[in-house]
């Protein structure tokens, strides 16, 4: 099982590279309190983490520098080994909670597990809460809880003839692995990949956690027998820590139709209240163009959409000289098309119009605006300078 870490700032915390449990201190009333919200985030949650037998891991940082784990009894958590204030300590000391704990004695923890296969460990990560807090000494420490991951899940009313099932829900190019720093919210080391979702026996939906991810462009595929649905959420959508995304998605036997955009809704939660709902669009007949035009970098899909001729799709692009591109659907290379062998640009007289799933990219005669036409059914392509 690979394992995605999740690091909750050094340089905040700057524990003790020994990382004692217990601080040597003559001072037995300095012991430091805990108290928590946790047990309040377990009675939503549906979990019992004393009957469980699991503890909550307390790491502090400079001056206190140490770690044990506590039990959660009320609204308190008490240390199984006891943490104090350090001696004439007056600056403040950051704290982290994590559950469960993993018997963690540093800063870094593997927190987000993923299989090869892409599936992921969804009852550790759905768990999975996390809480930062600086304290002055002498005060109690509040730990207040929360999610620091994403989970979405997909809600599927399957109206299809027959109702198939749904035999798996995956989510393409979310974000998988990063050094998550807890304190402060940022991730670096970014690393996106596919996640496949694990049904909800209870509810019956289709449940995956991630990573949170700013302006994401996640793309969700259903399959149904041989039959791959496609679905592209909208740009400028954000997934945020903590929070929760629901999908409601309706499949009929008209869906997809070329060119038409099938939308559904997501709602936005922070695992319980309701907030903003968010567009989804059906990509899954979907051509596009991409490469290094429109000042691209094999990053920005230019859709190709139906024109008059019924089944031809079609878009405008602007071409320098040297640039290069490549037809793909579904905004994913499983099935995309390039540039036939022996052919070196679209434009010779002699040529015959027809791409091949090749890893030739298309290149154009010359520098101008083109119309592209694309039949999907035989691949038929053409480039035509516009005057």
């Amino acid at each position: 099982m690979k394992k995605y870490i999740i690091a909750a700032a050094a340089a905040v915390l700057a524990l003790a590279a020994c990382n004692r449990e217990n601080p040597v201190t003559d001072n037995a009333s300095s012991e430091i309190r805990f108290t928590s919200n946790i047990e309040n985030s377990f009675a939503v949650k549906g979990l019992d983490p004393i009957a469980e037998g699991k503890a909550v891991r307390i790491l502090a940082g400079a001056p206190v520098s140490g770690n044990t784990d506590a039990t959660v009894q009320g609204t308190s958590l008490v240390p199984a080994t006891a943490l104090h204030w350090a001696d004439k300590q007056t600056a403040s000391t950051t704290f982290v909670g994590l559950y469960p704990s993993n018997g963690e004695t540093s800063t870094t923890i593997s927190a987000f597990g993923v299989a090869n296969d892409g599936v992921q460990d969804f009852e550790y990560m759905n768990n999975f809460l996390a809480a930062v807090v600086s304290a002055a000494p002498g005060s109690t420490v509040n730990l207040p809880f929360r999610h620091p991951l994403v989970k979405v899940a997909v809600d599927v009313d399957n109206q299809l003839t027959g109702a198939p099932a749904v035999t798996a829900v995956t989510f393409k190019n979310v974000l998988v692995k990063a050094d998550m720093d807890i304190a402060a919210g940022t991730m670096a080391n970014t690393v996106t990949g596919n996640v496949i979702a694990t049904k909800n026996a209870t509810s019956g939906k289709f449940e995956a956690i991630f990573l949170p991810m700013a302006s994401a462009k996640p793309v969700l595929e259903l399959a149904v027998g041989e039959k791959l649905y496609t679905f592209k959420i909208g740009s400028g959508v954000n997934f945020e820590a903590g929070k929760s995304y629901t999908a409601a998605l309706t499949l009929k036997d008209n869906t997809p139709v070329v060119g038409d955009a099938v939308d559904f809704s997501f709602t936005v939660t922070d695992w319980e209240a309701v907030t903003t709902p968010l567009a989804t669009t059906d990509i899954t007949e979907q051509w596009s163009a991409i490469g290094t035009i429109h000042g691209g970098n094999w990053d920005n899909d230019i859709v190709l959409v139906e024109g008059a001729t019924p089944g031809i799709l079609e878009a405008t692009i602007t071409y320098n000289e040297g640039e290069e591109f490549k037809l793909r659907k579904a905004e994913d290379w499983t099935i995309s098309a390039g540039l036939k062998a022996g052919v070196s640009y679209v434009g010779d007289a002699a040529w015959d119009g027809y791409l091949d799933h090749t890893d030739n990219n298309i290149k154009l005669s010359a520098t101008g605006e083109y119309k592209i036409t694309f039949n999907p059914v035989n691949w038929q392509f053409t480039a035509t300078l516009v005057e």
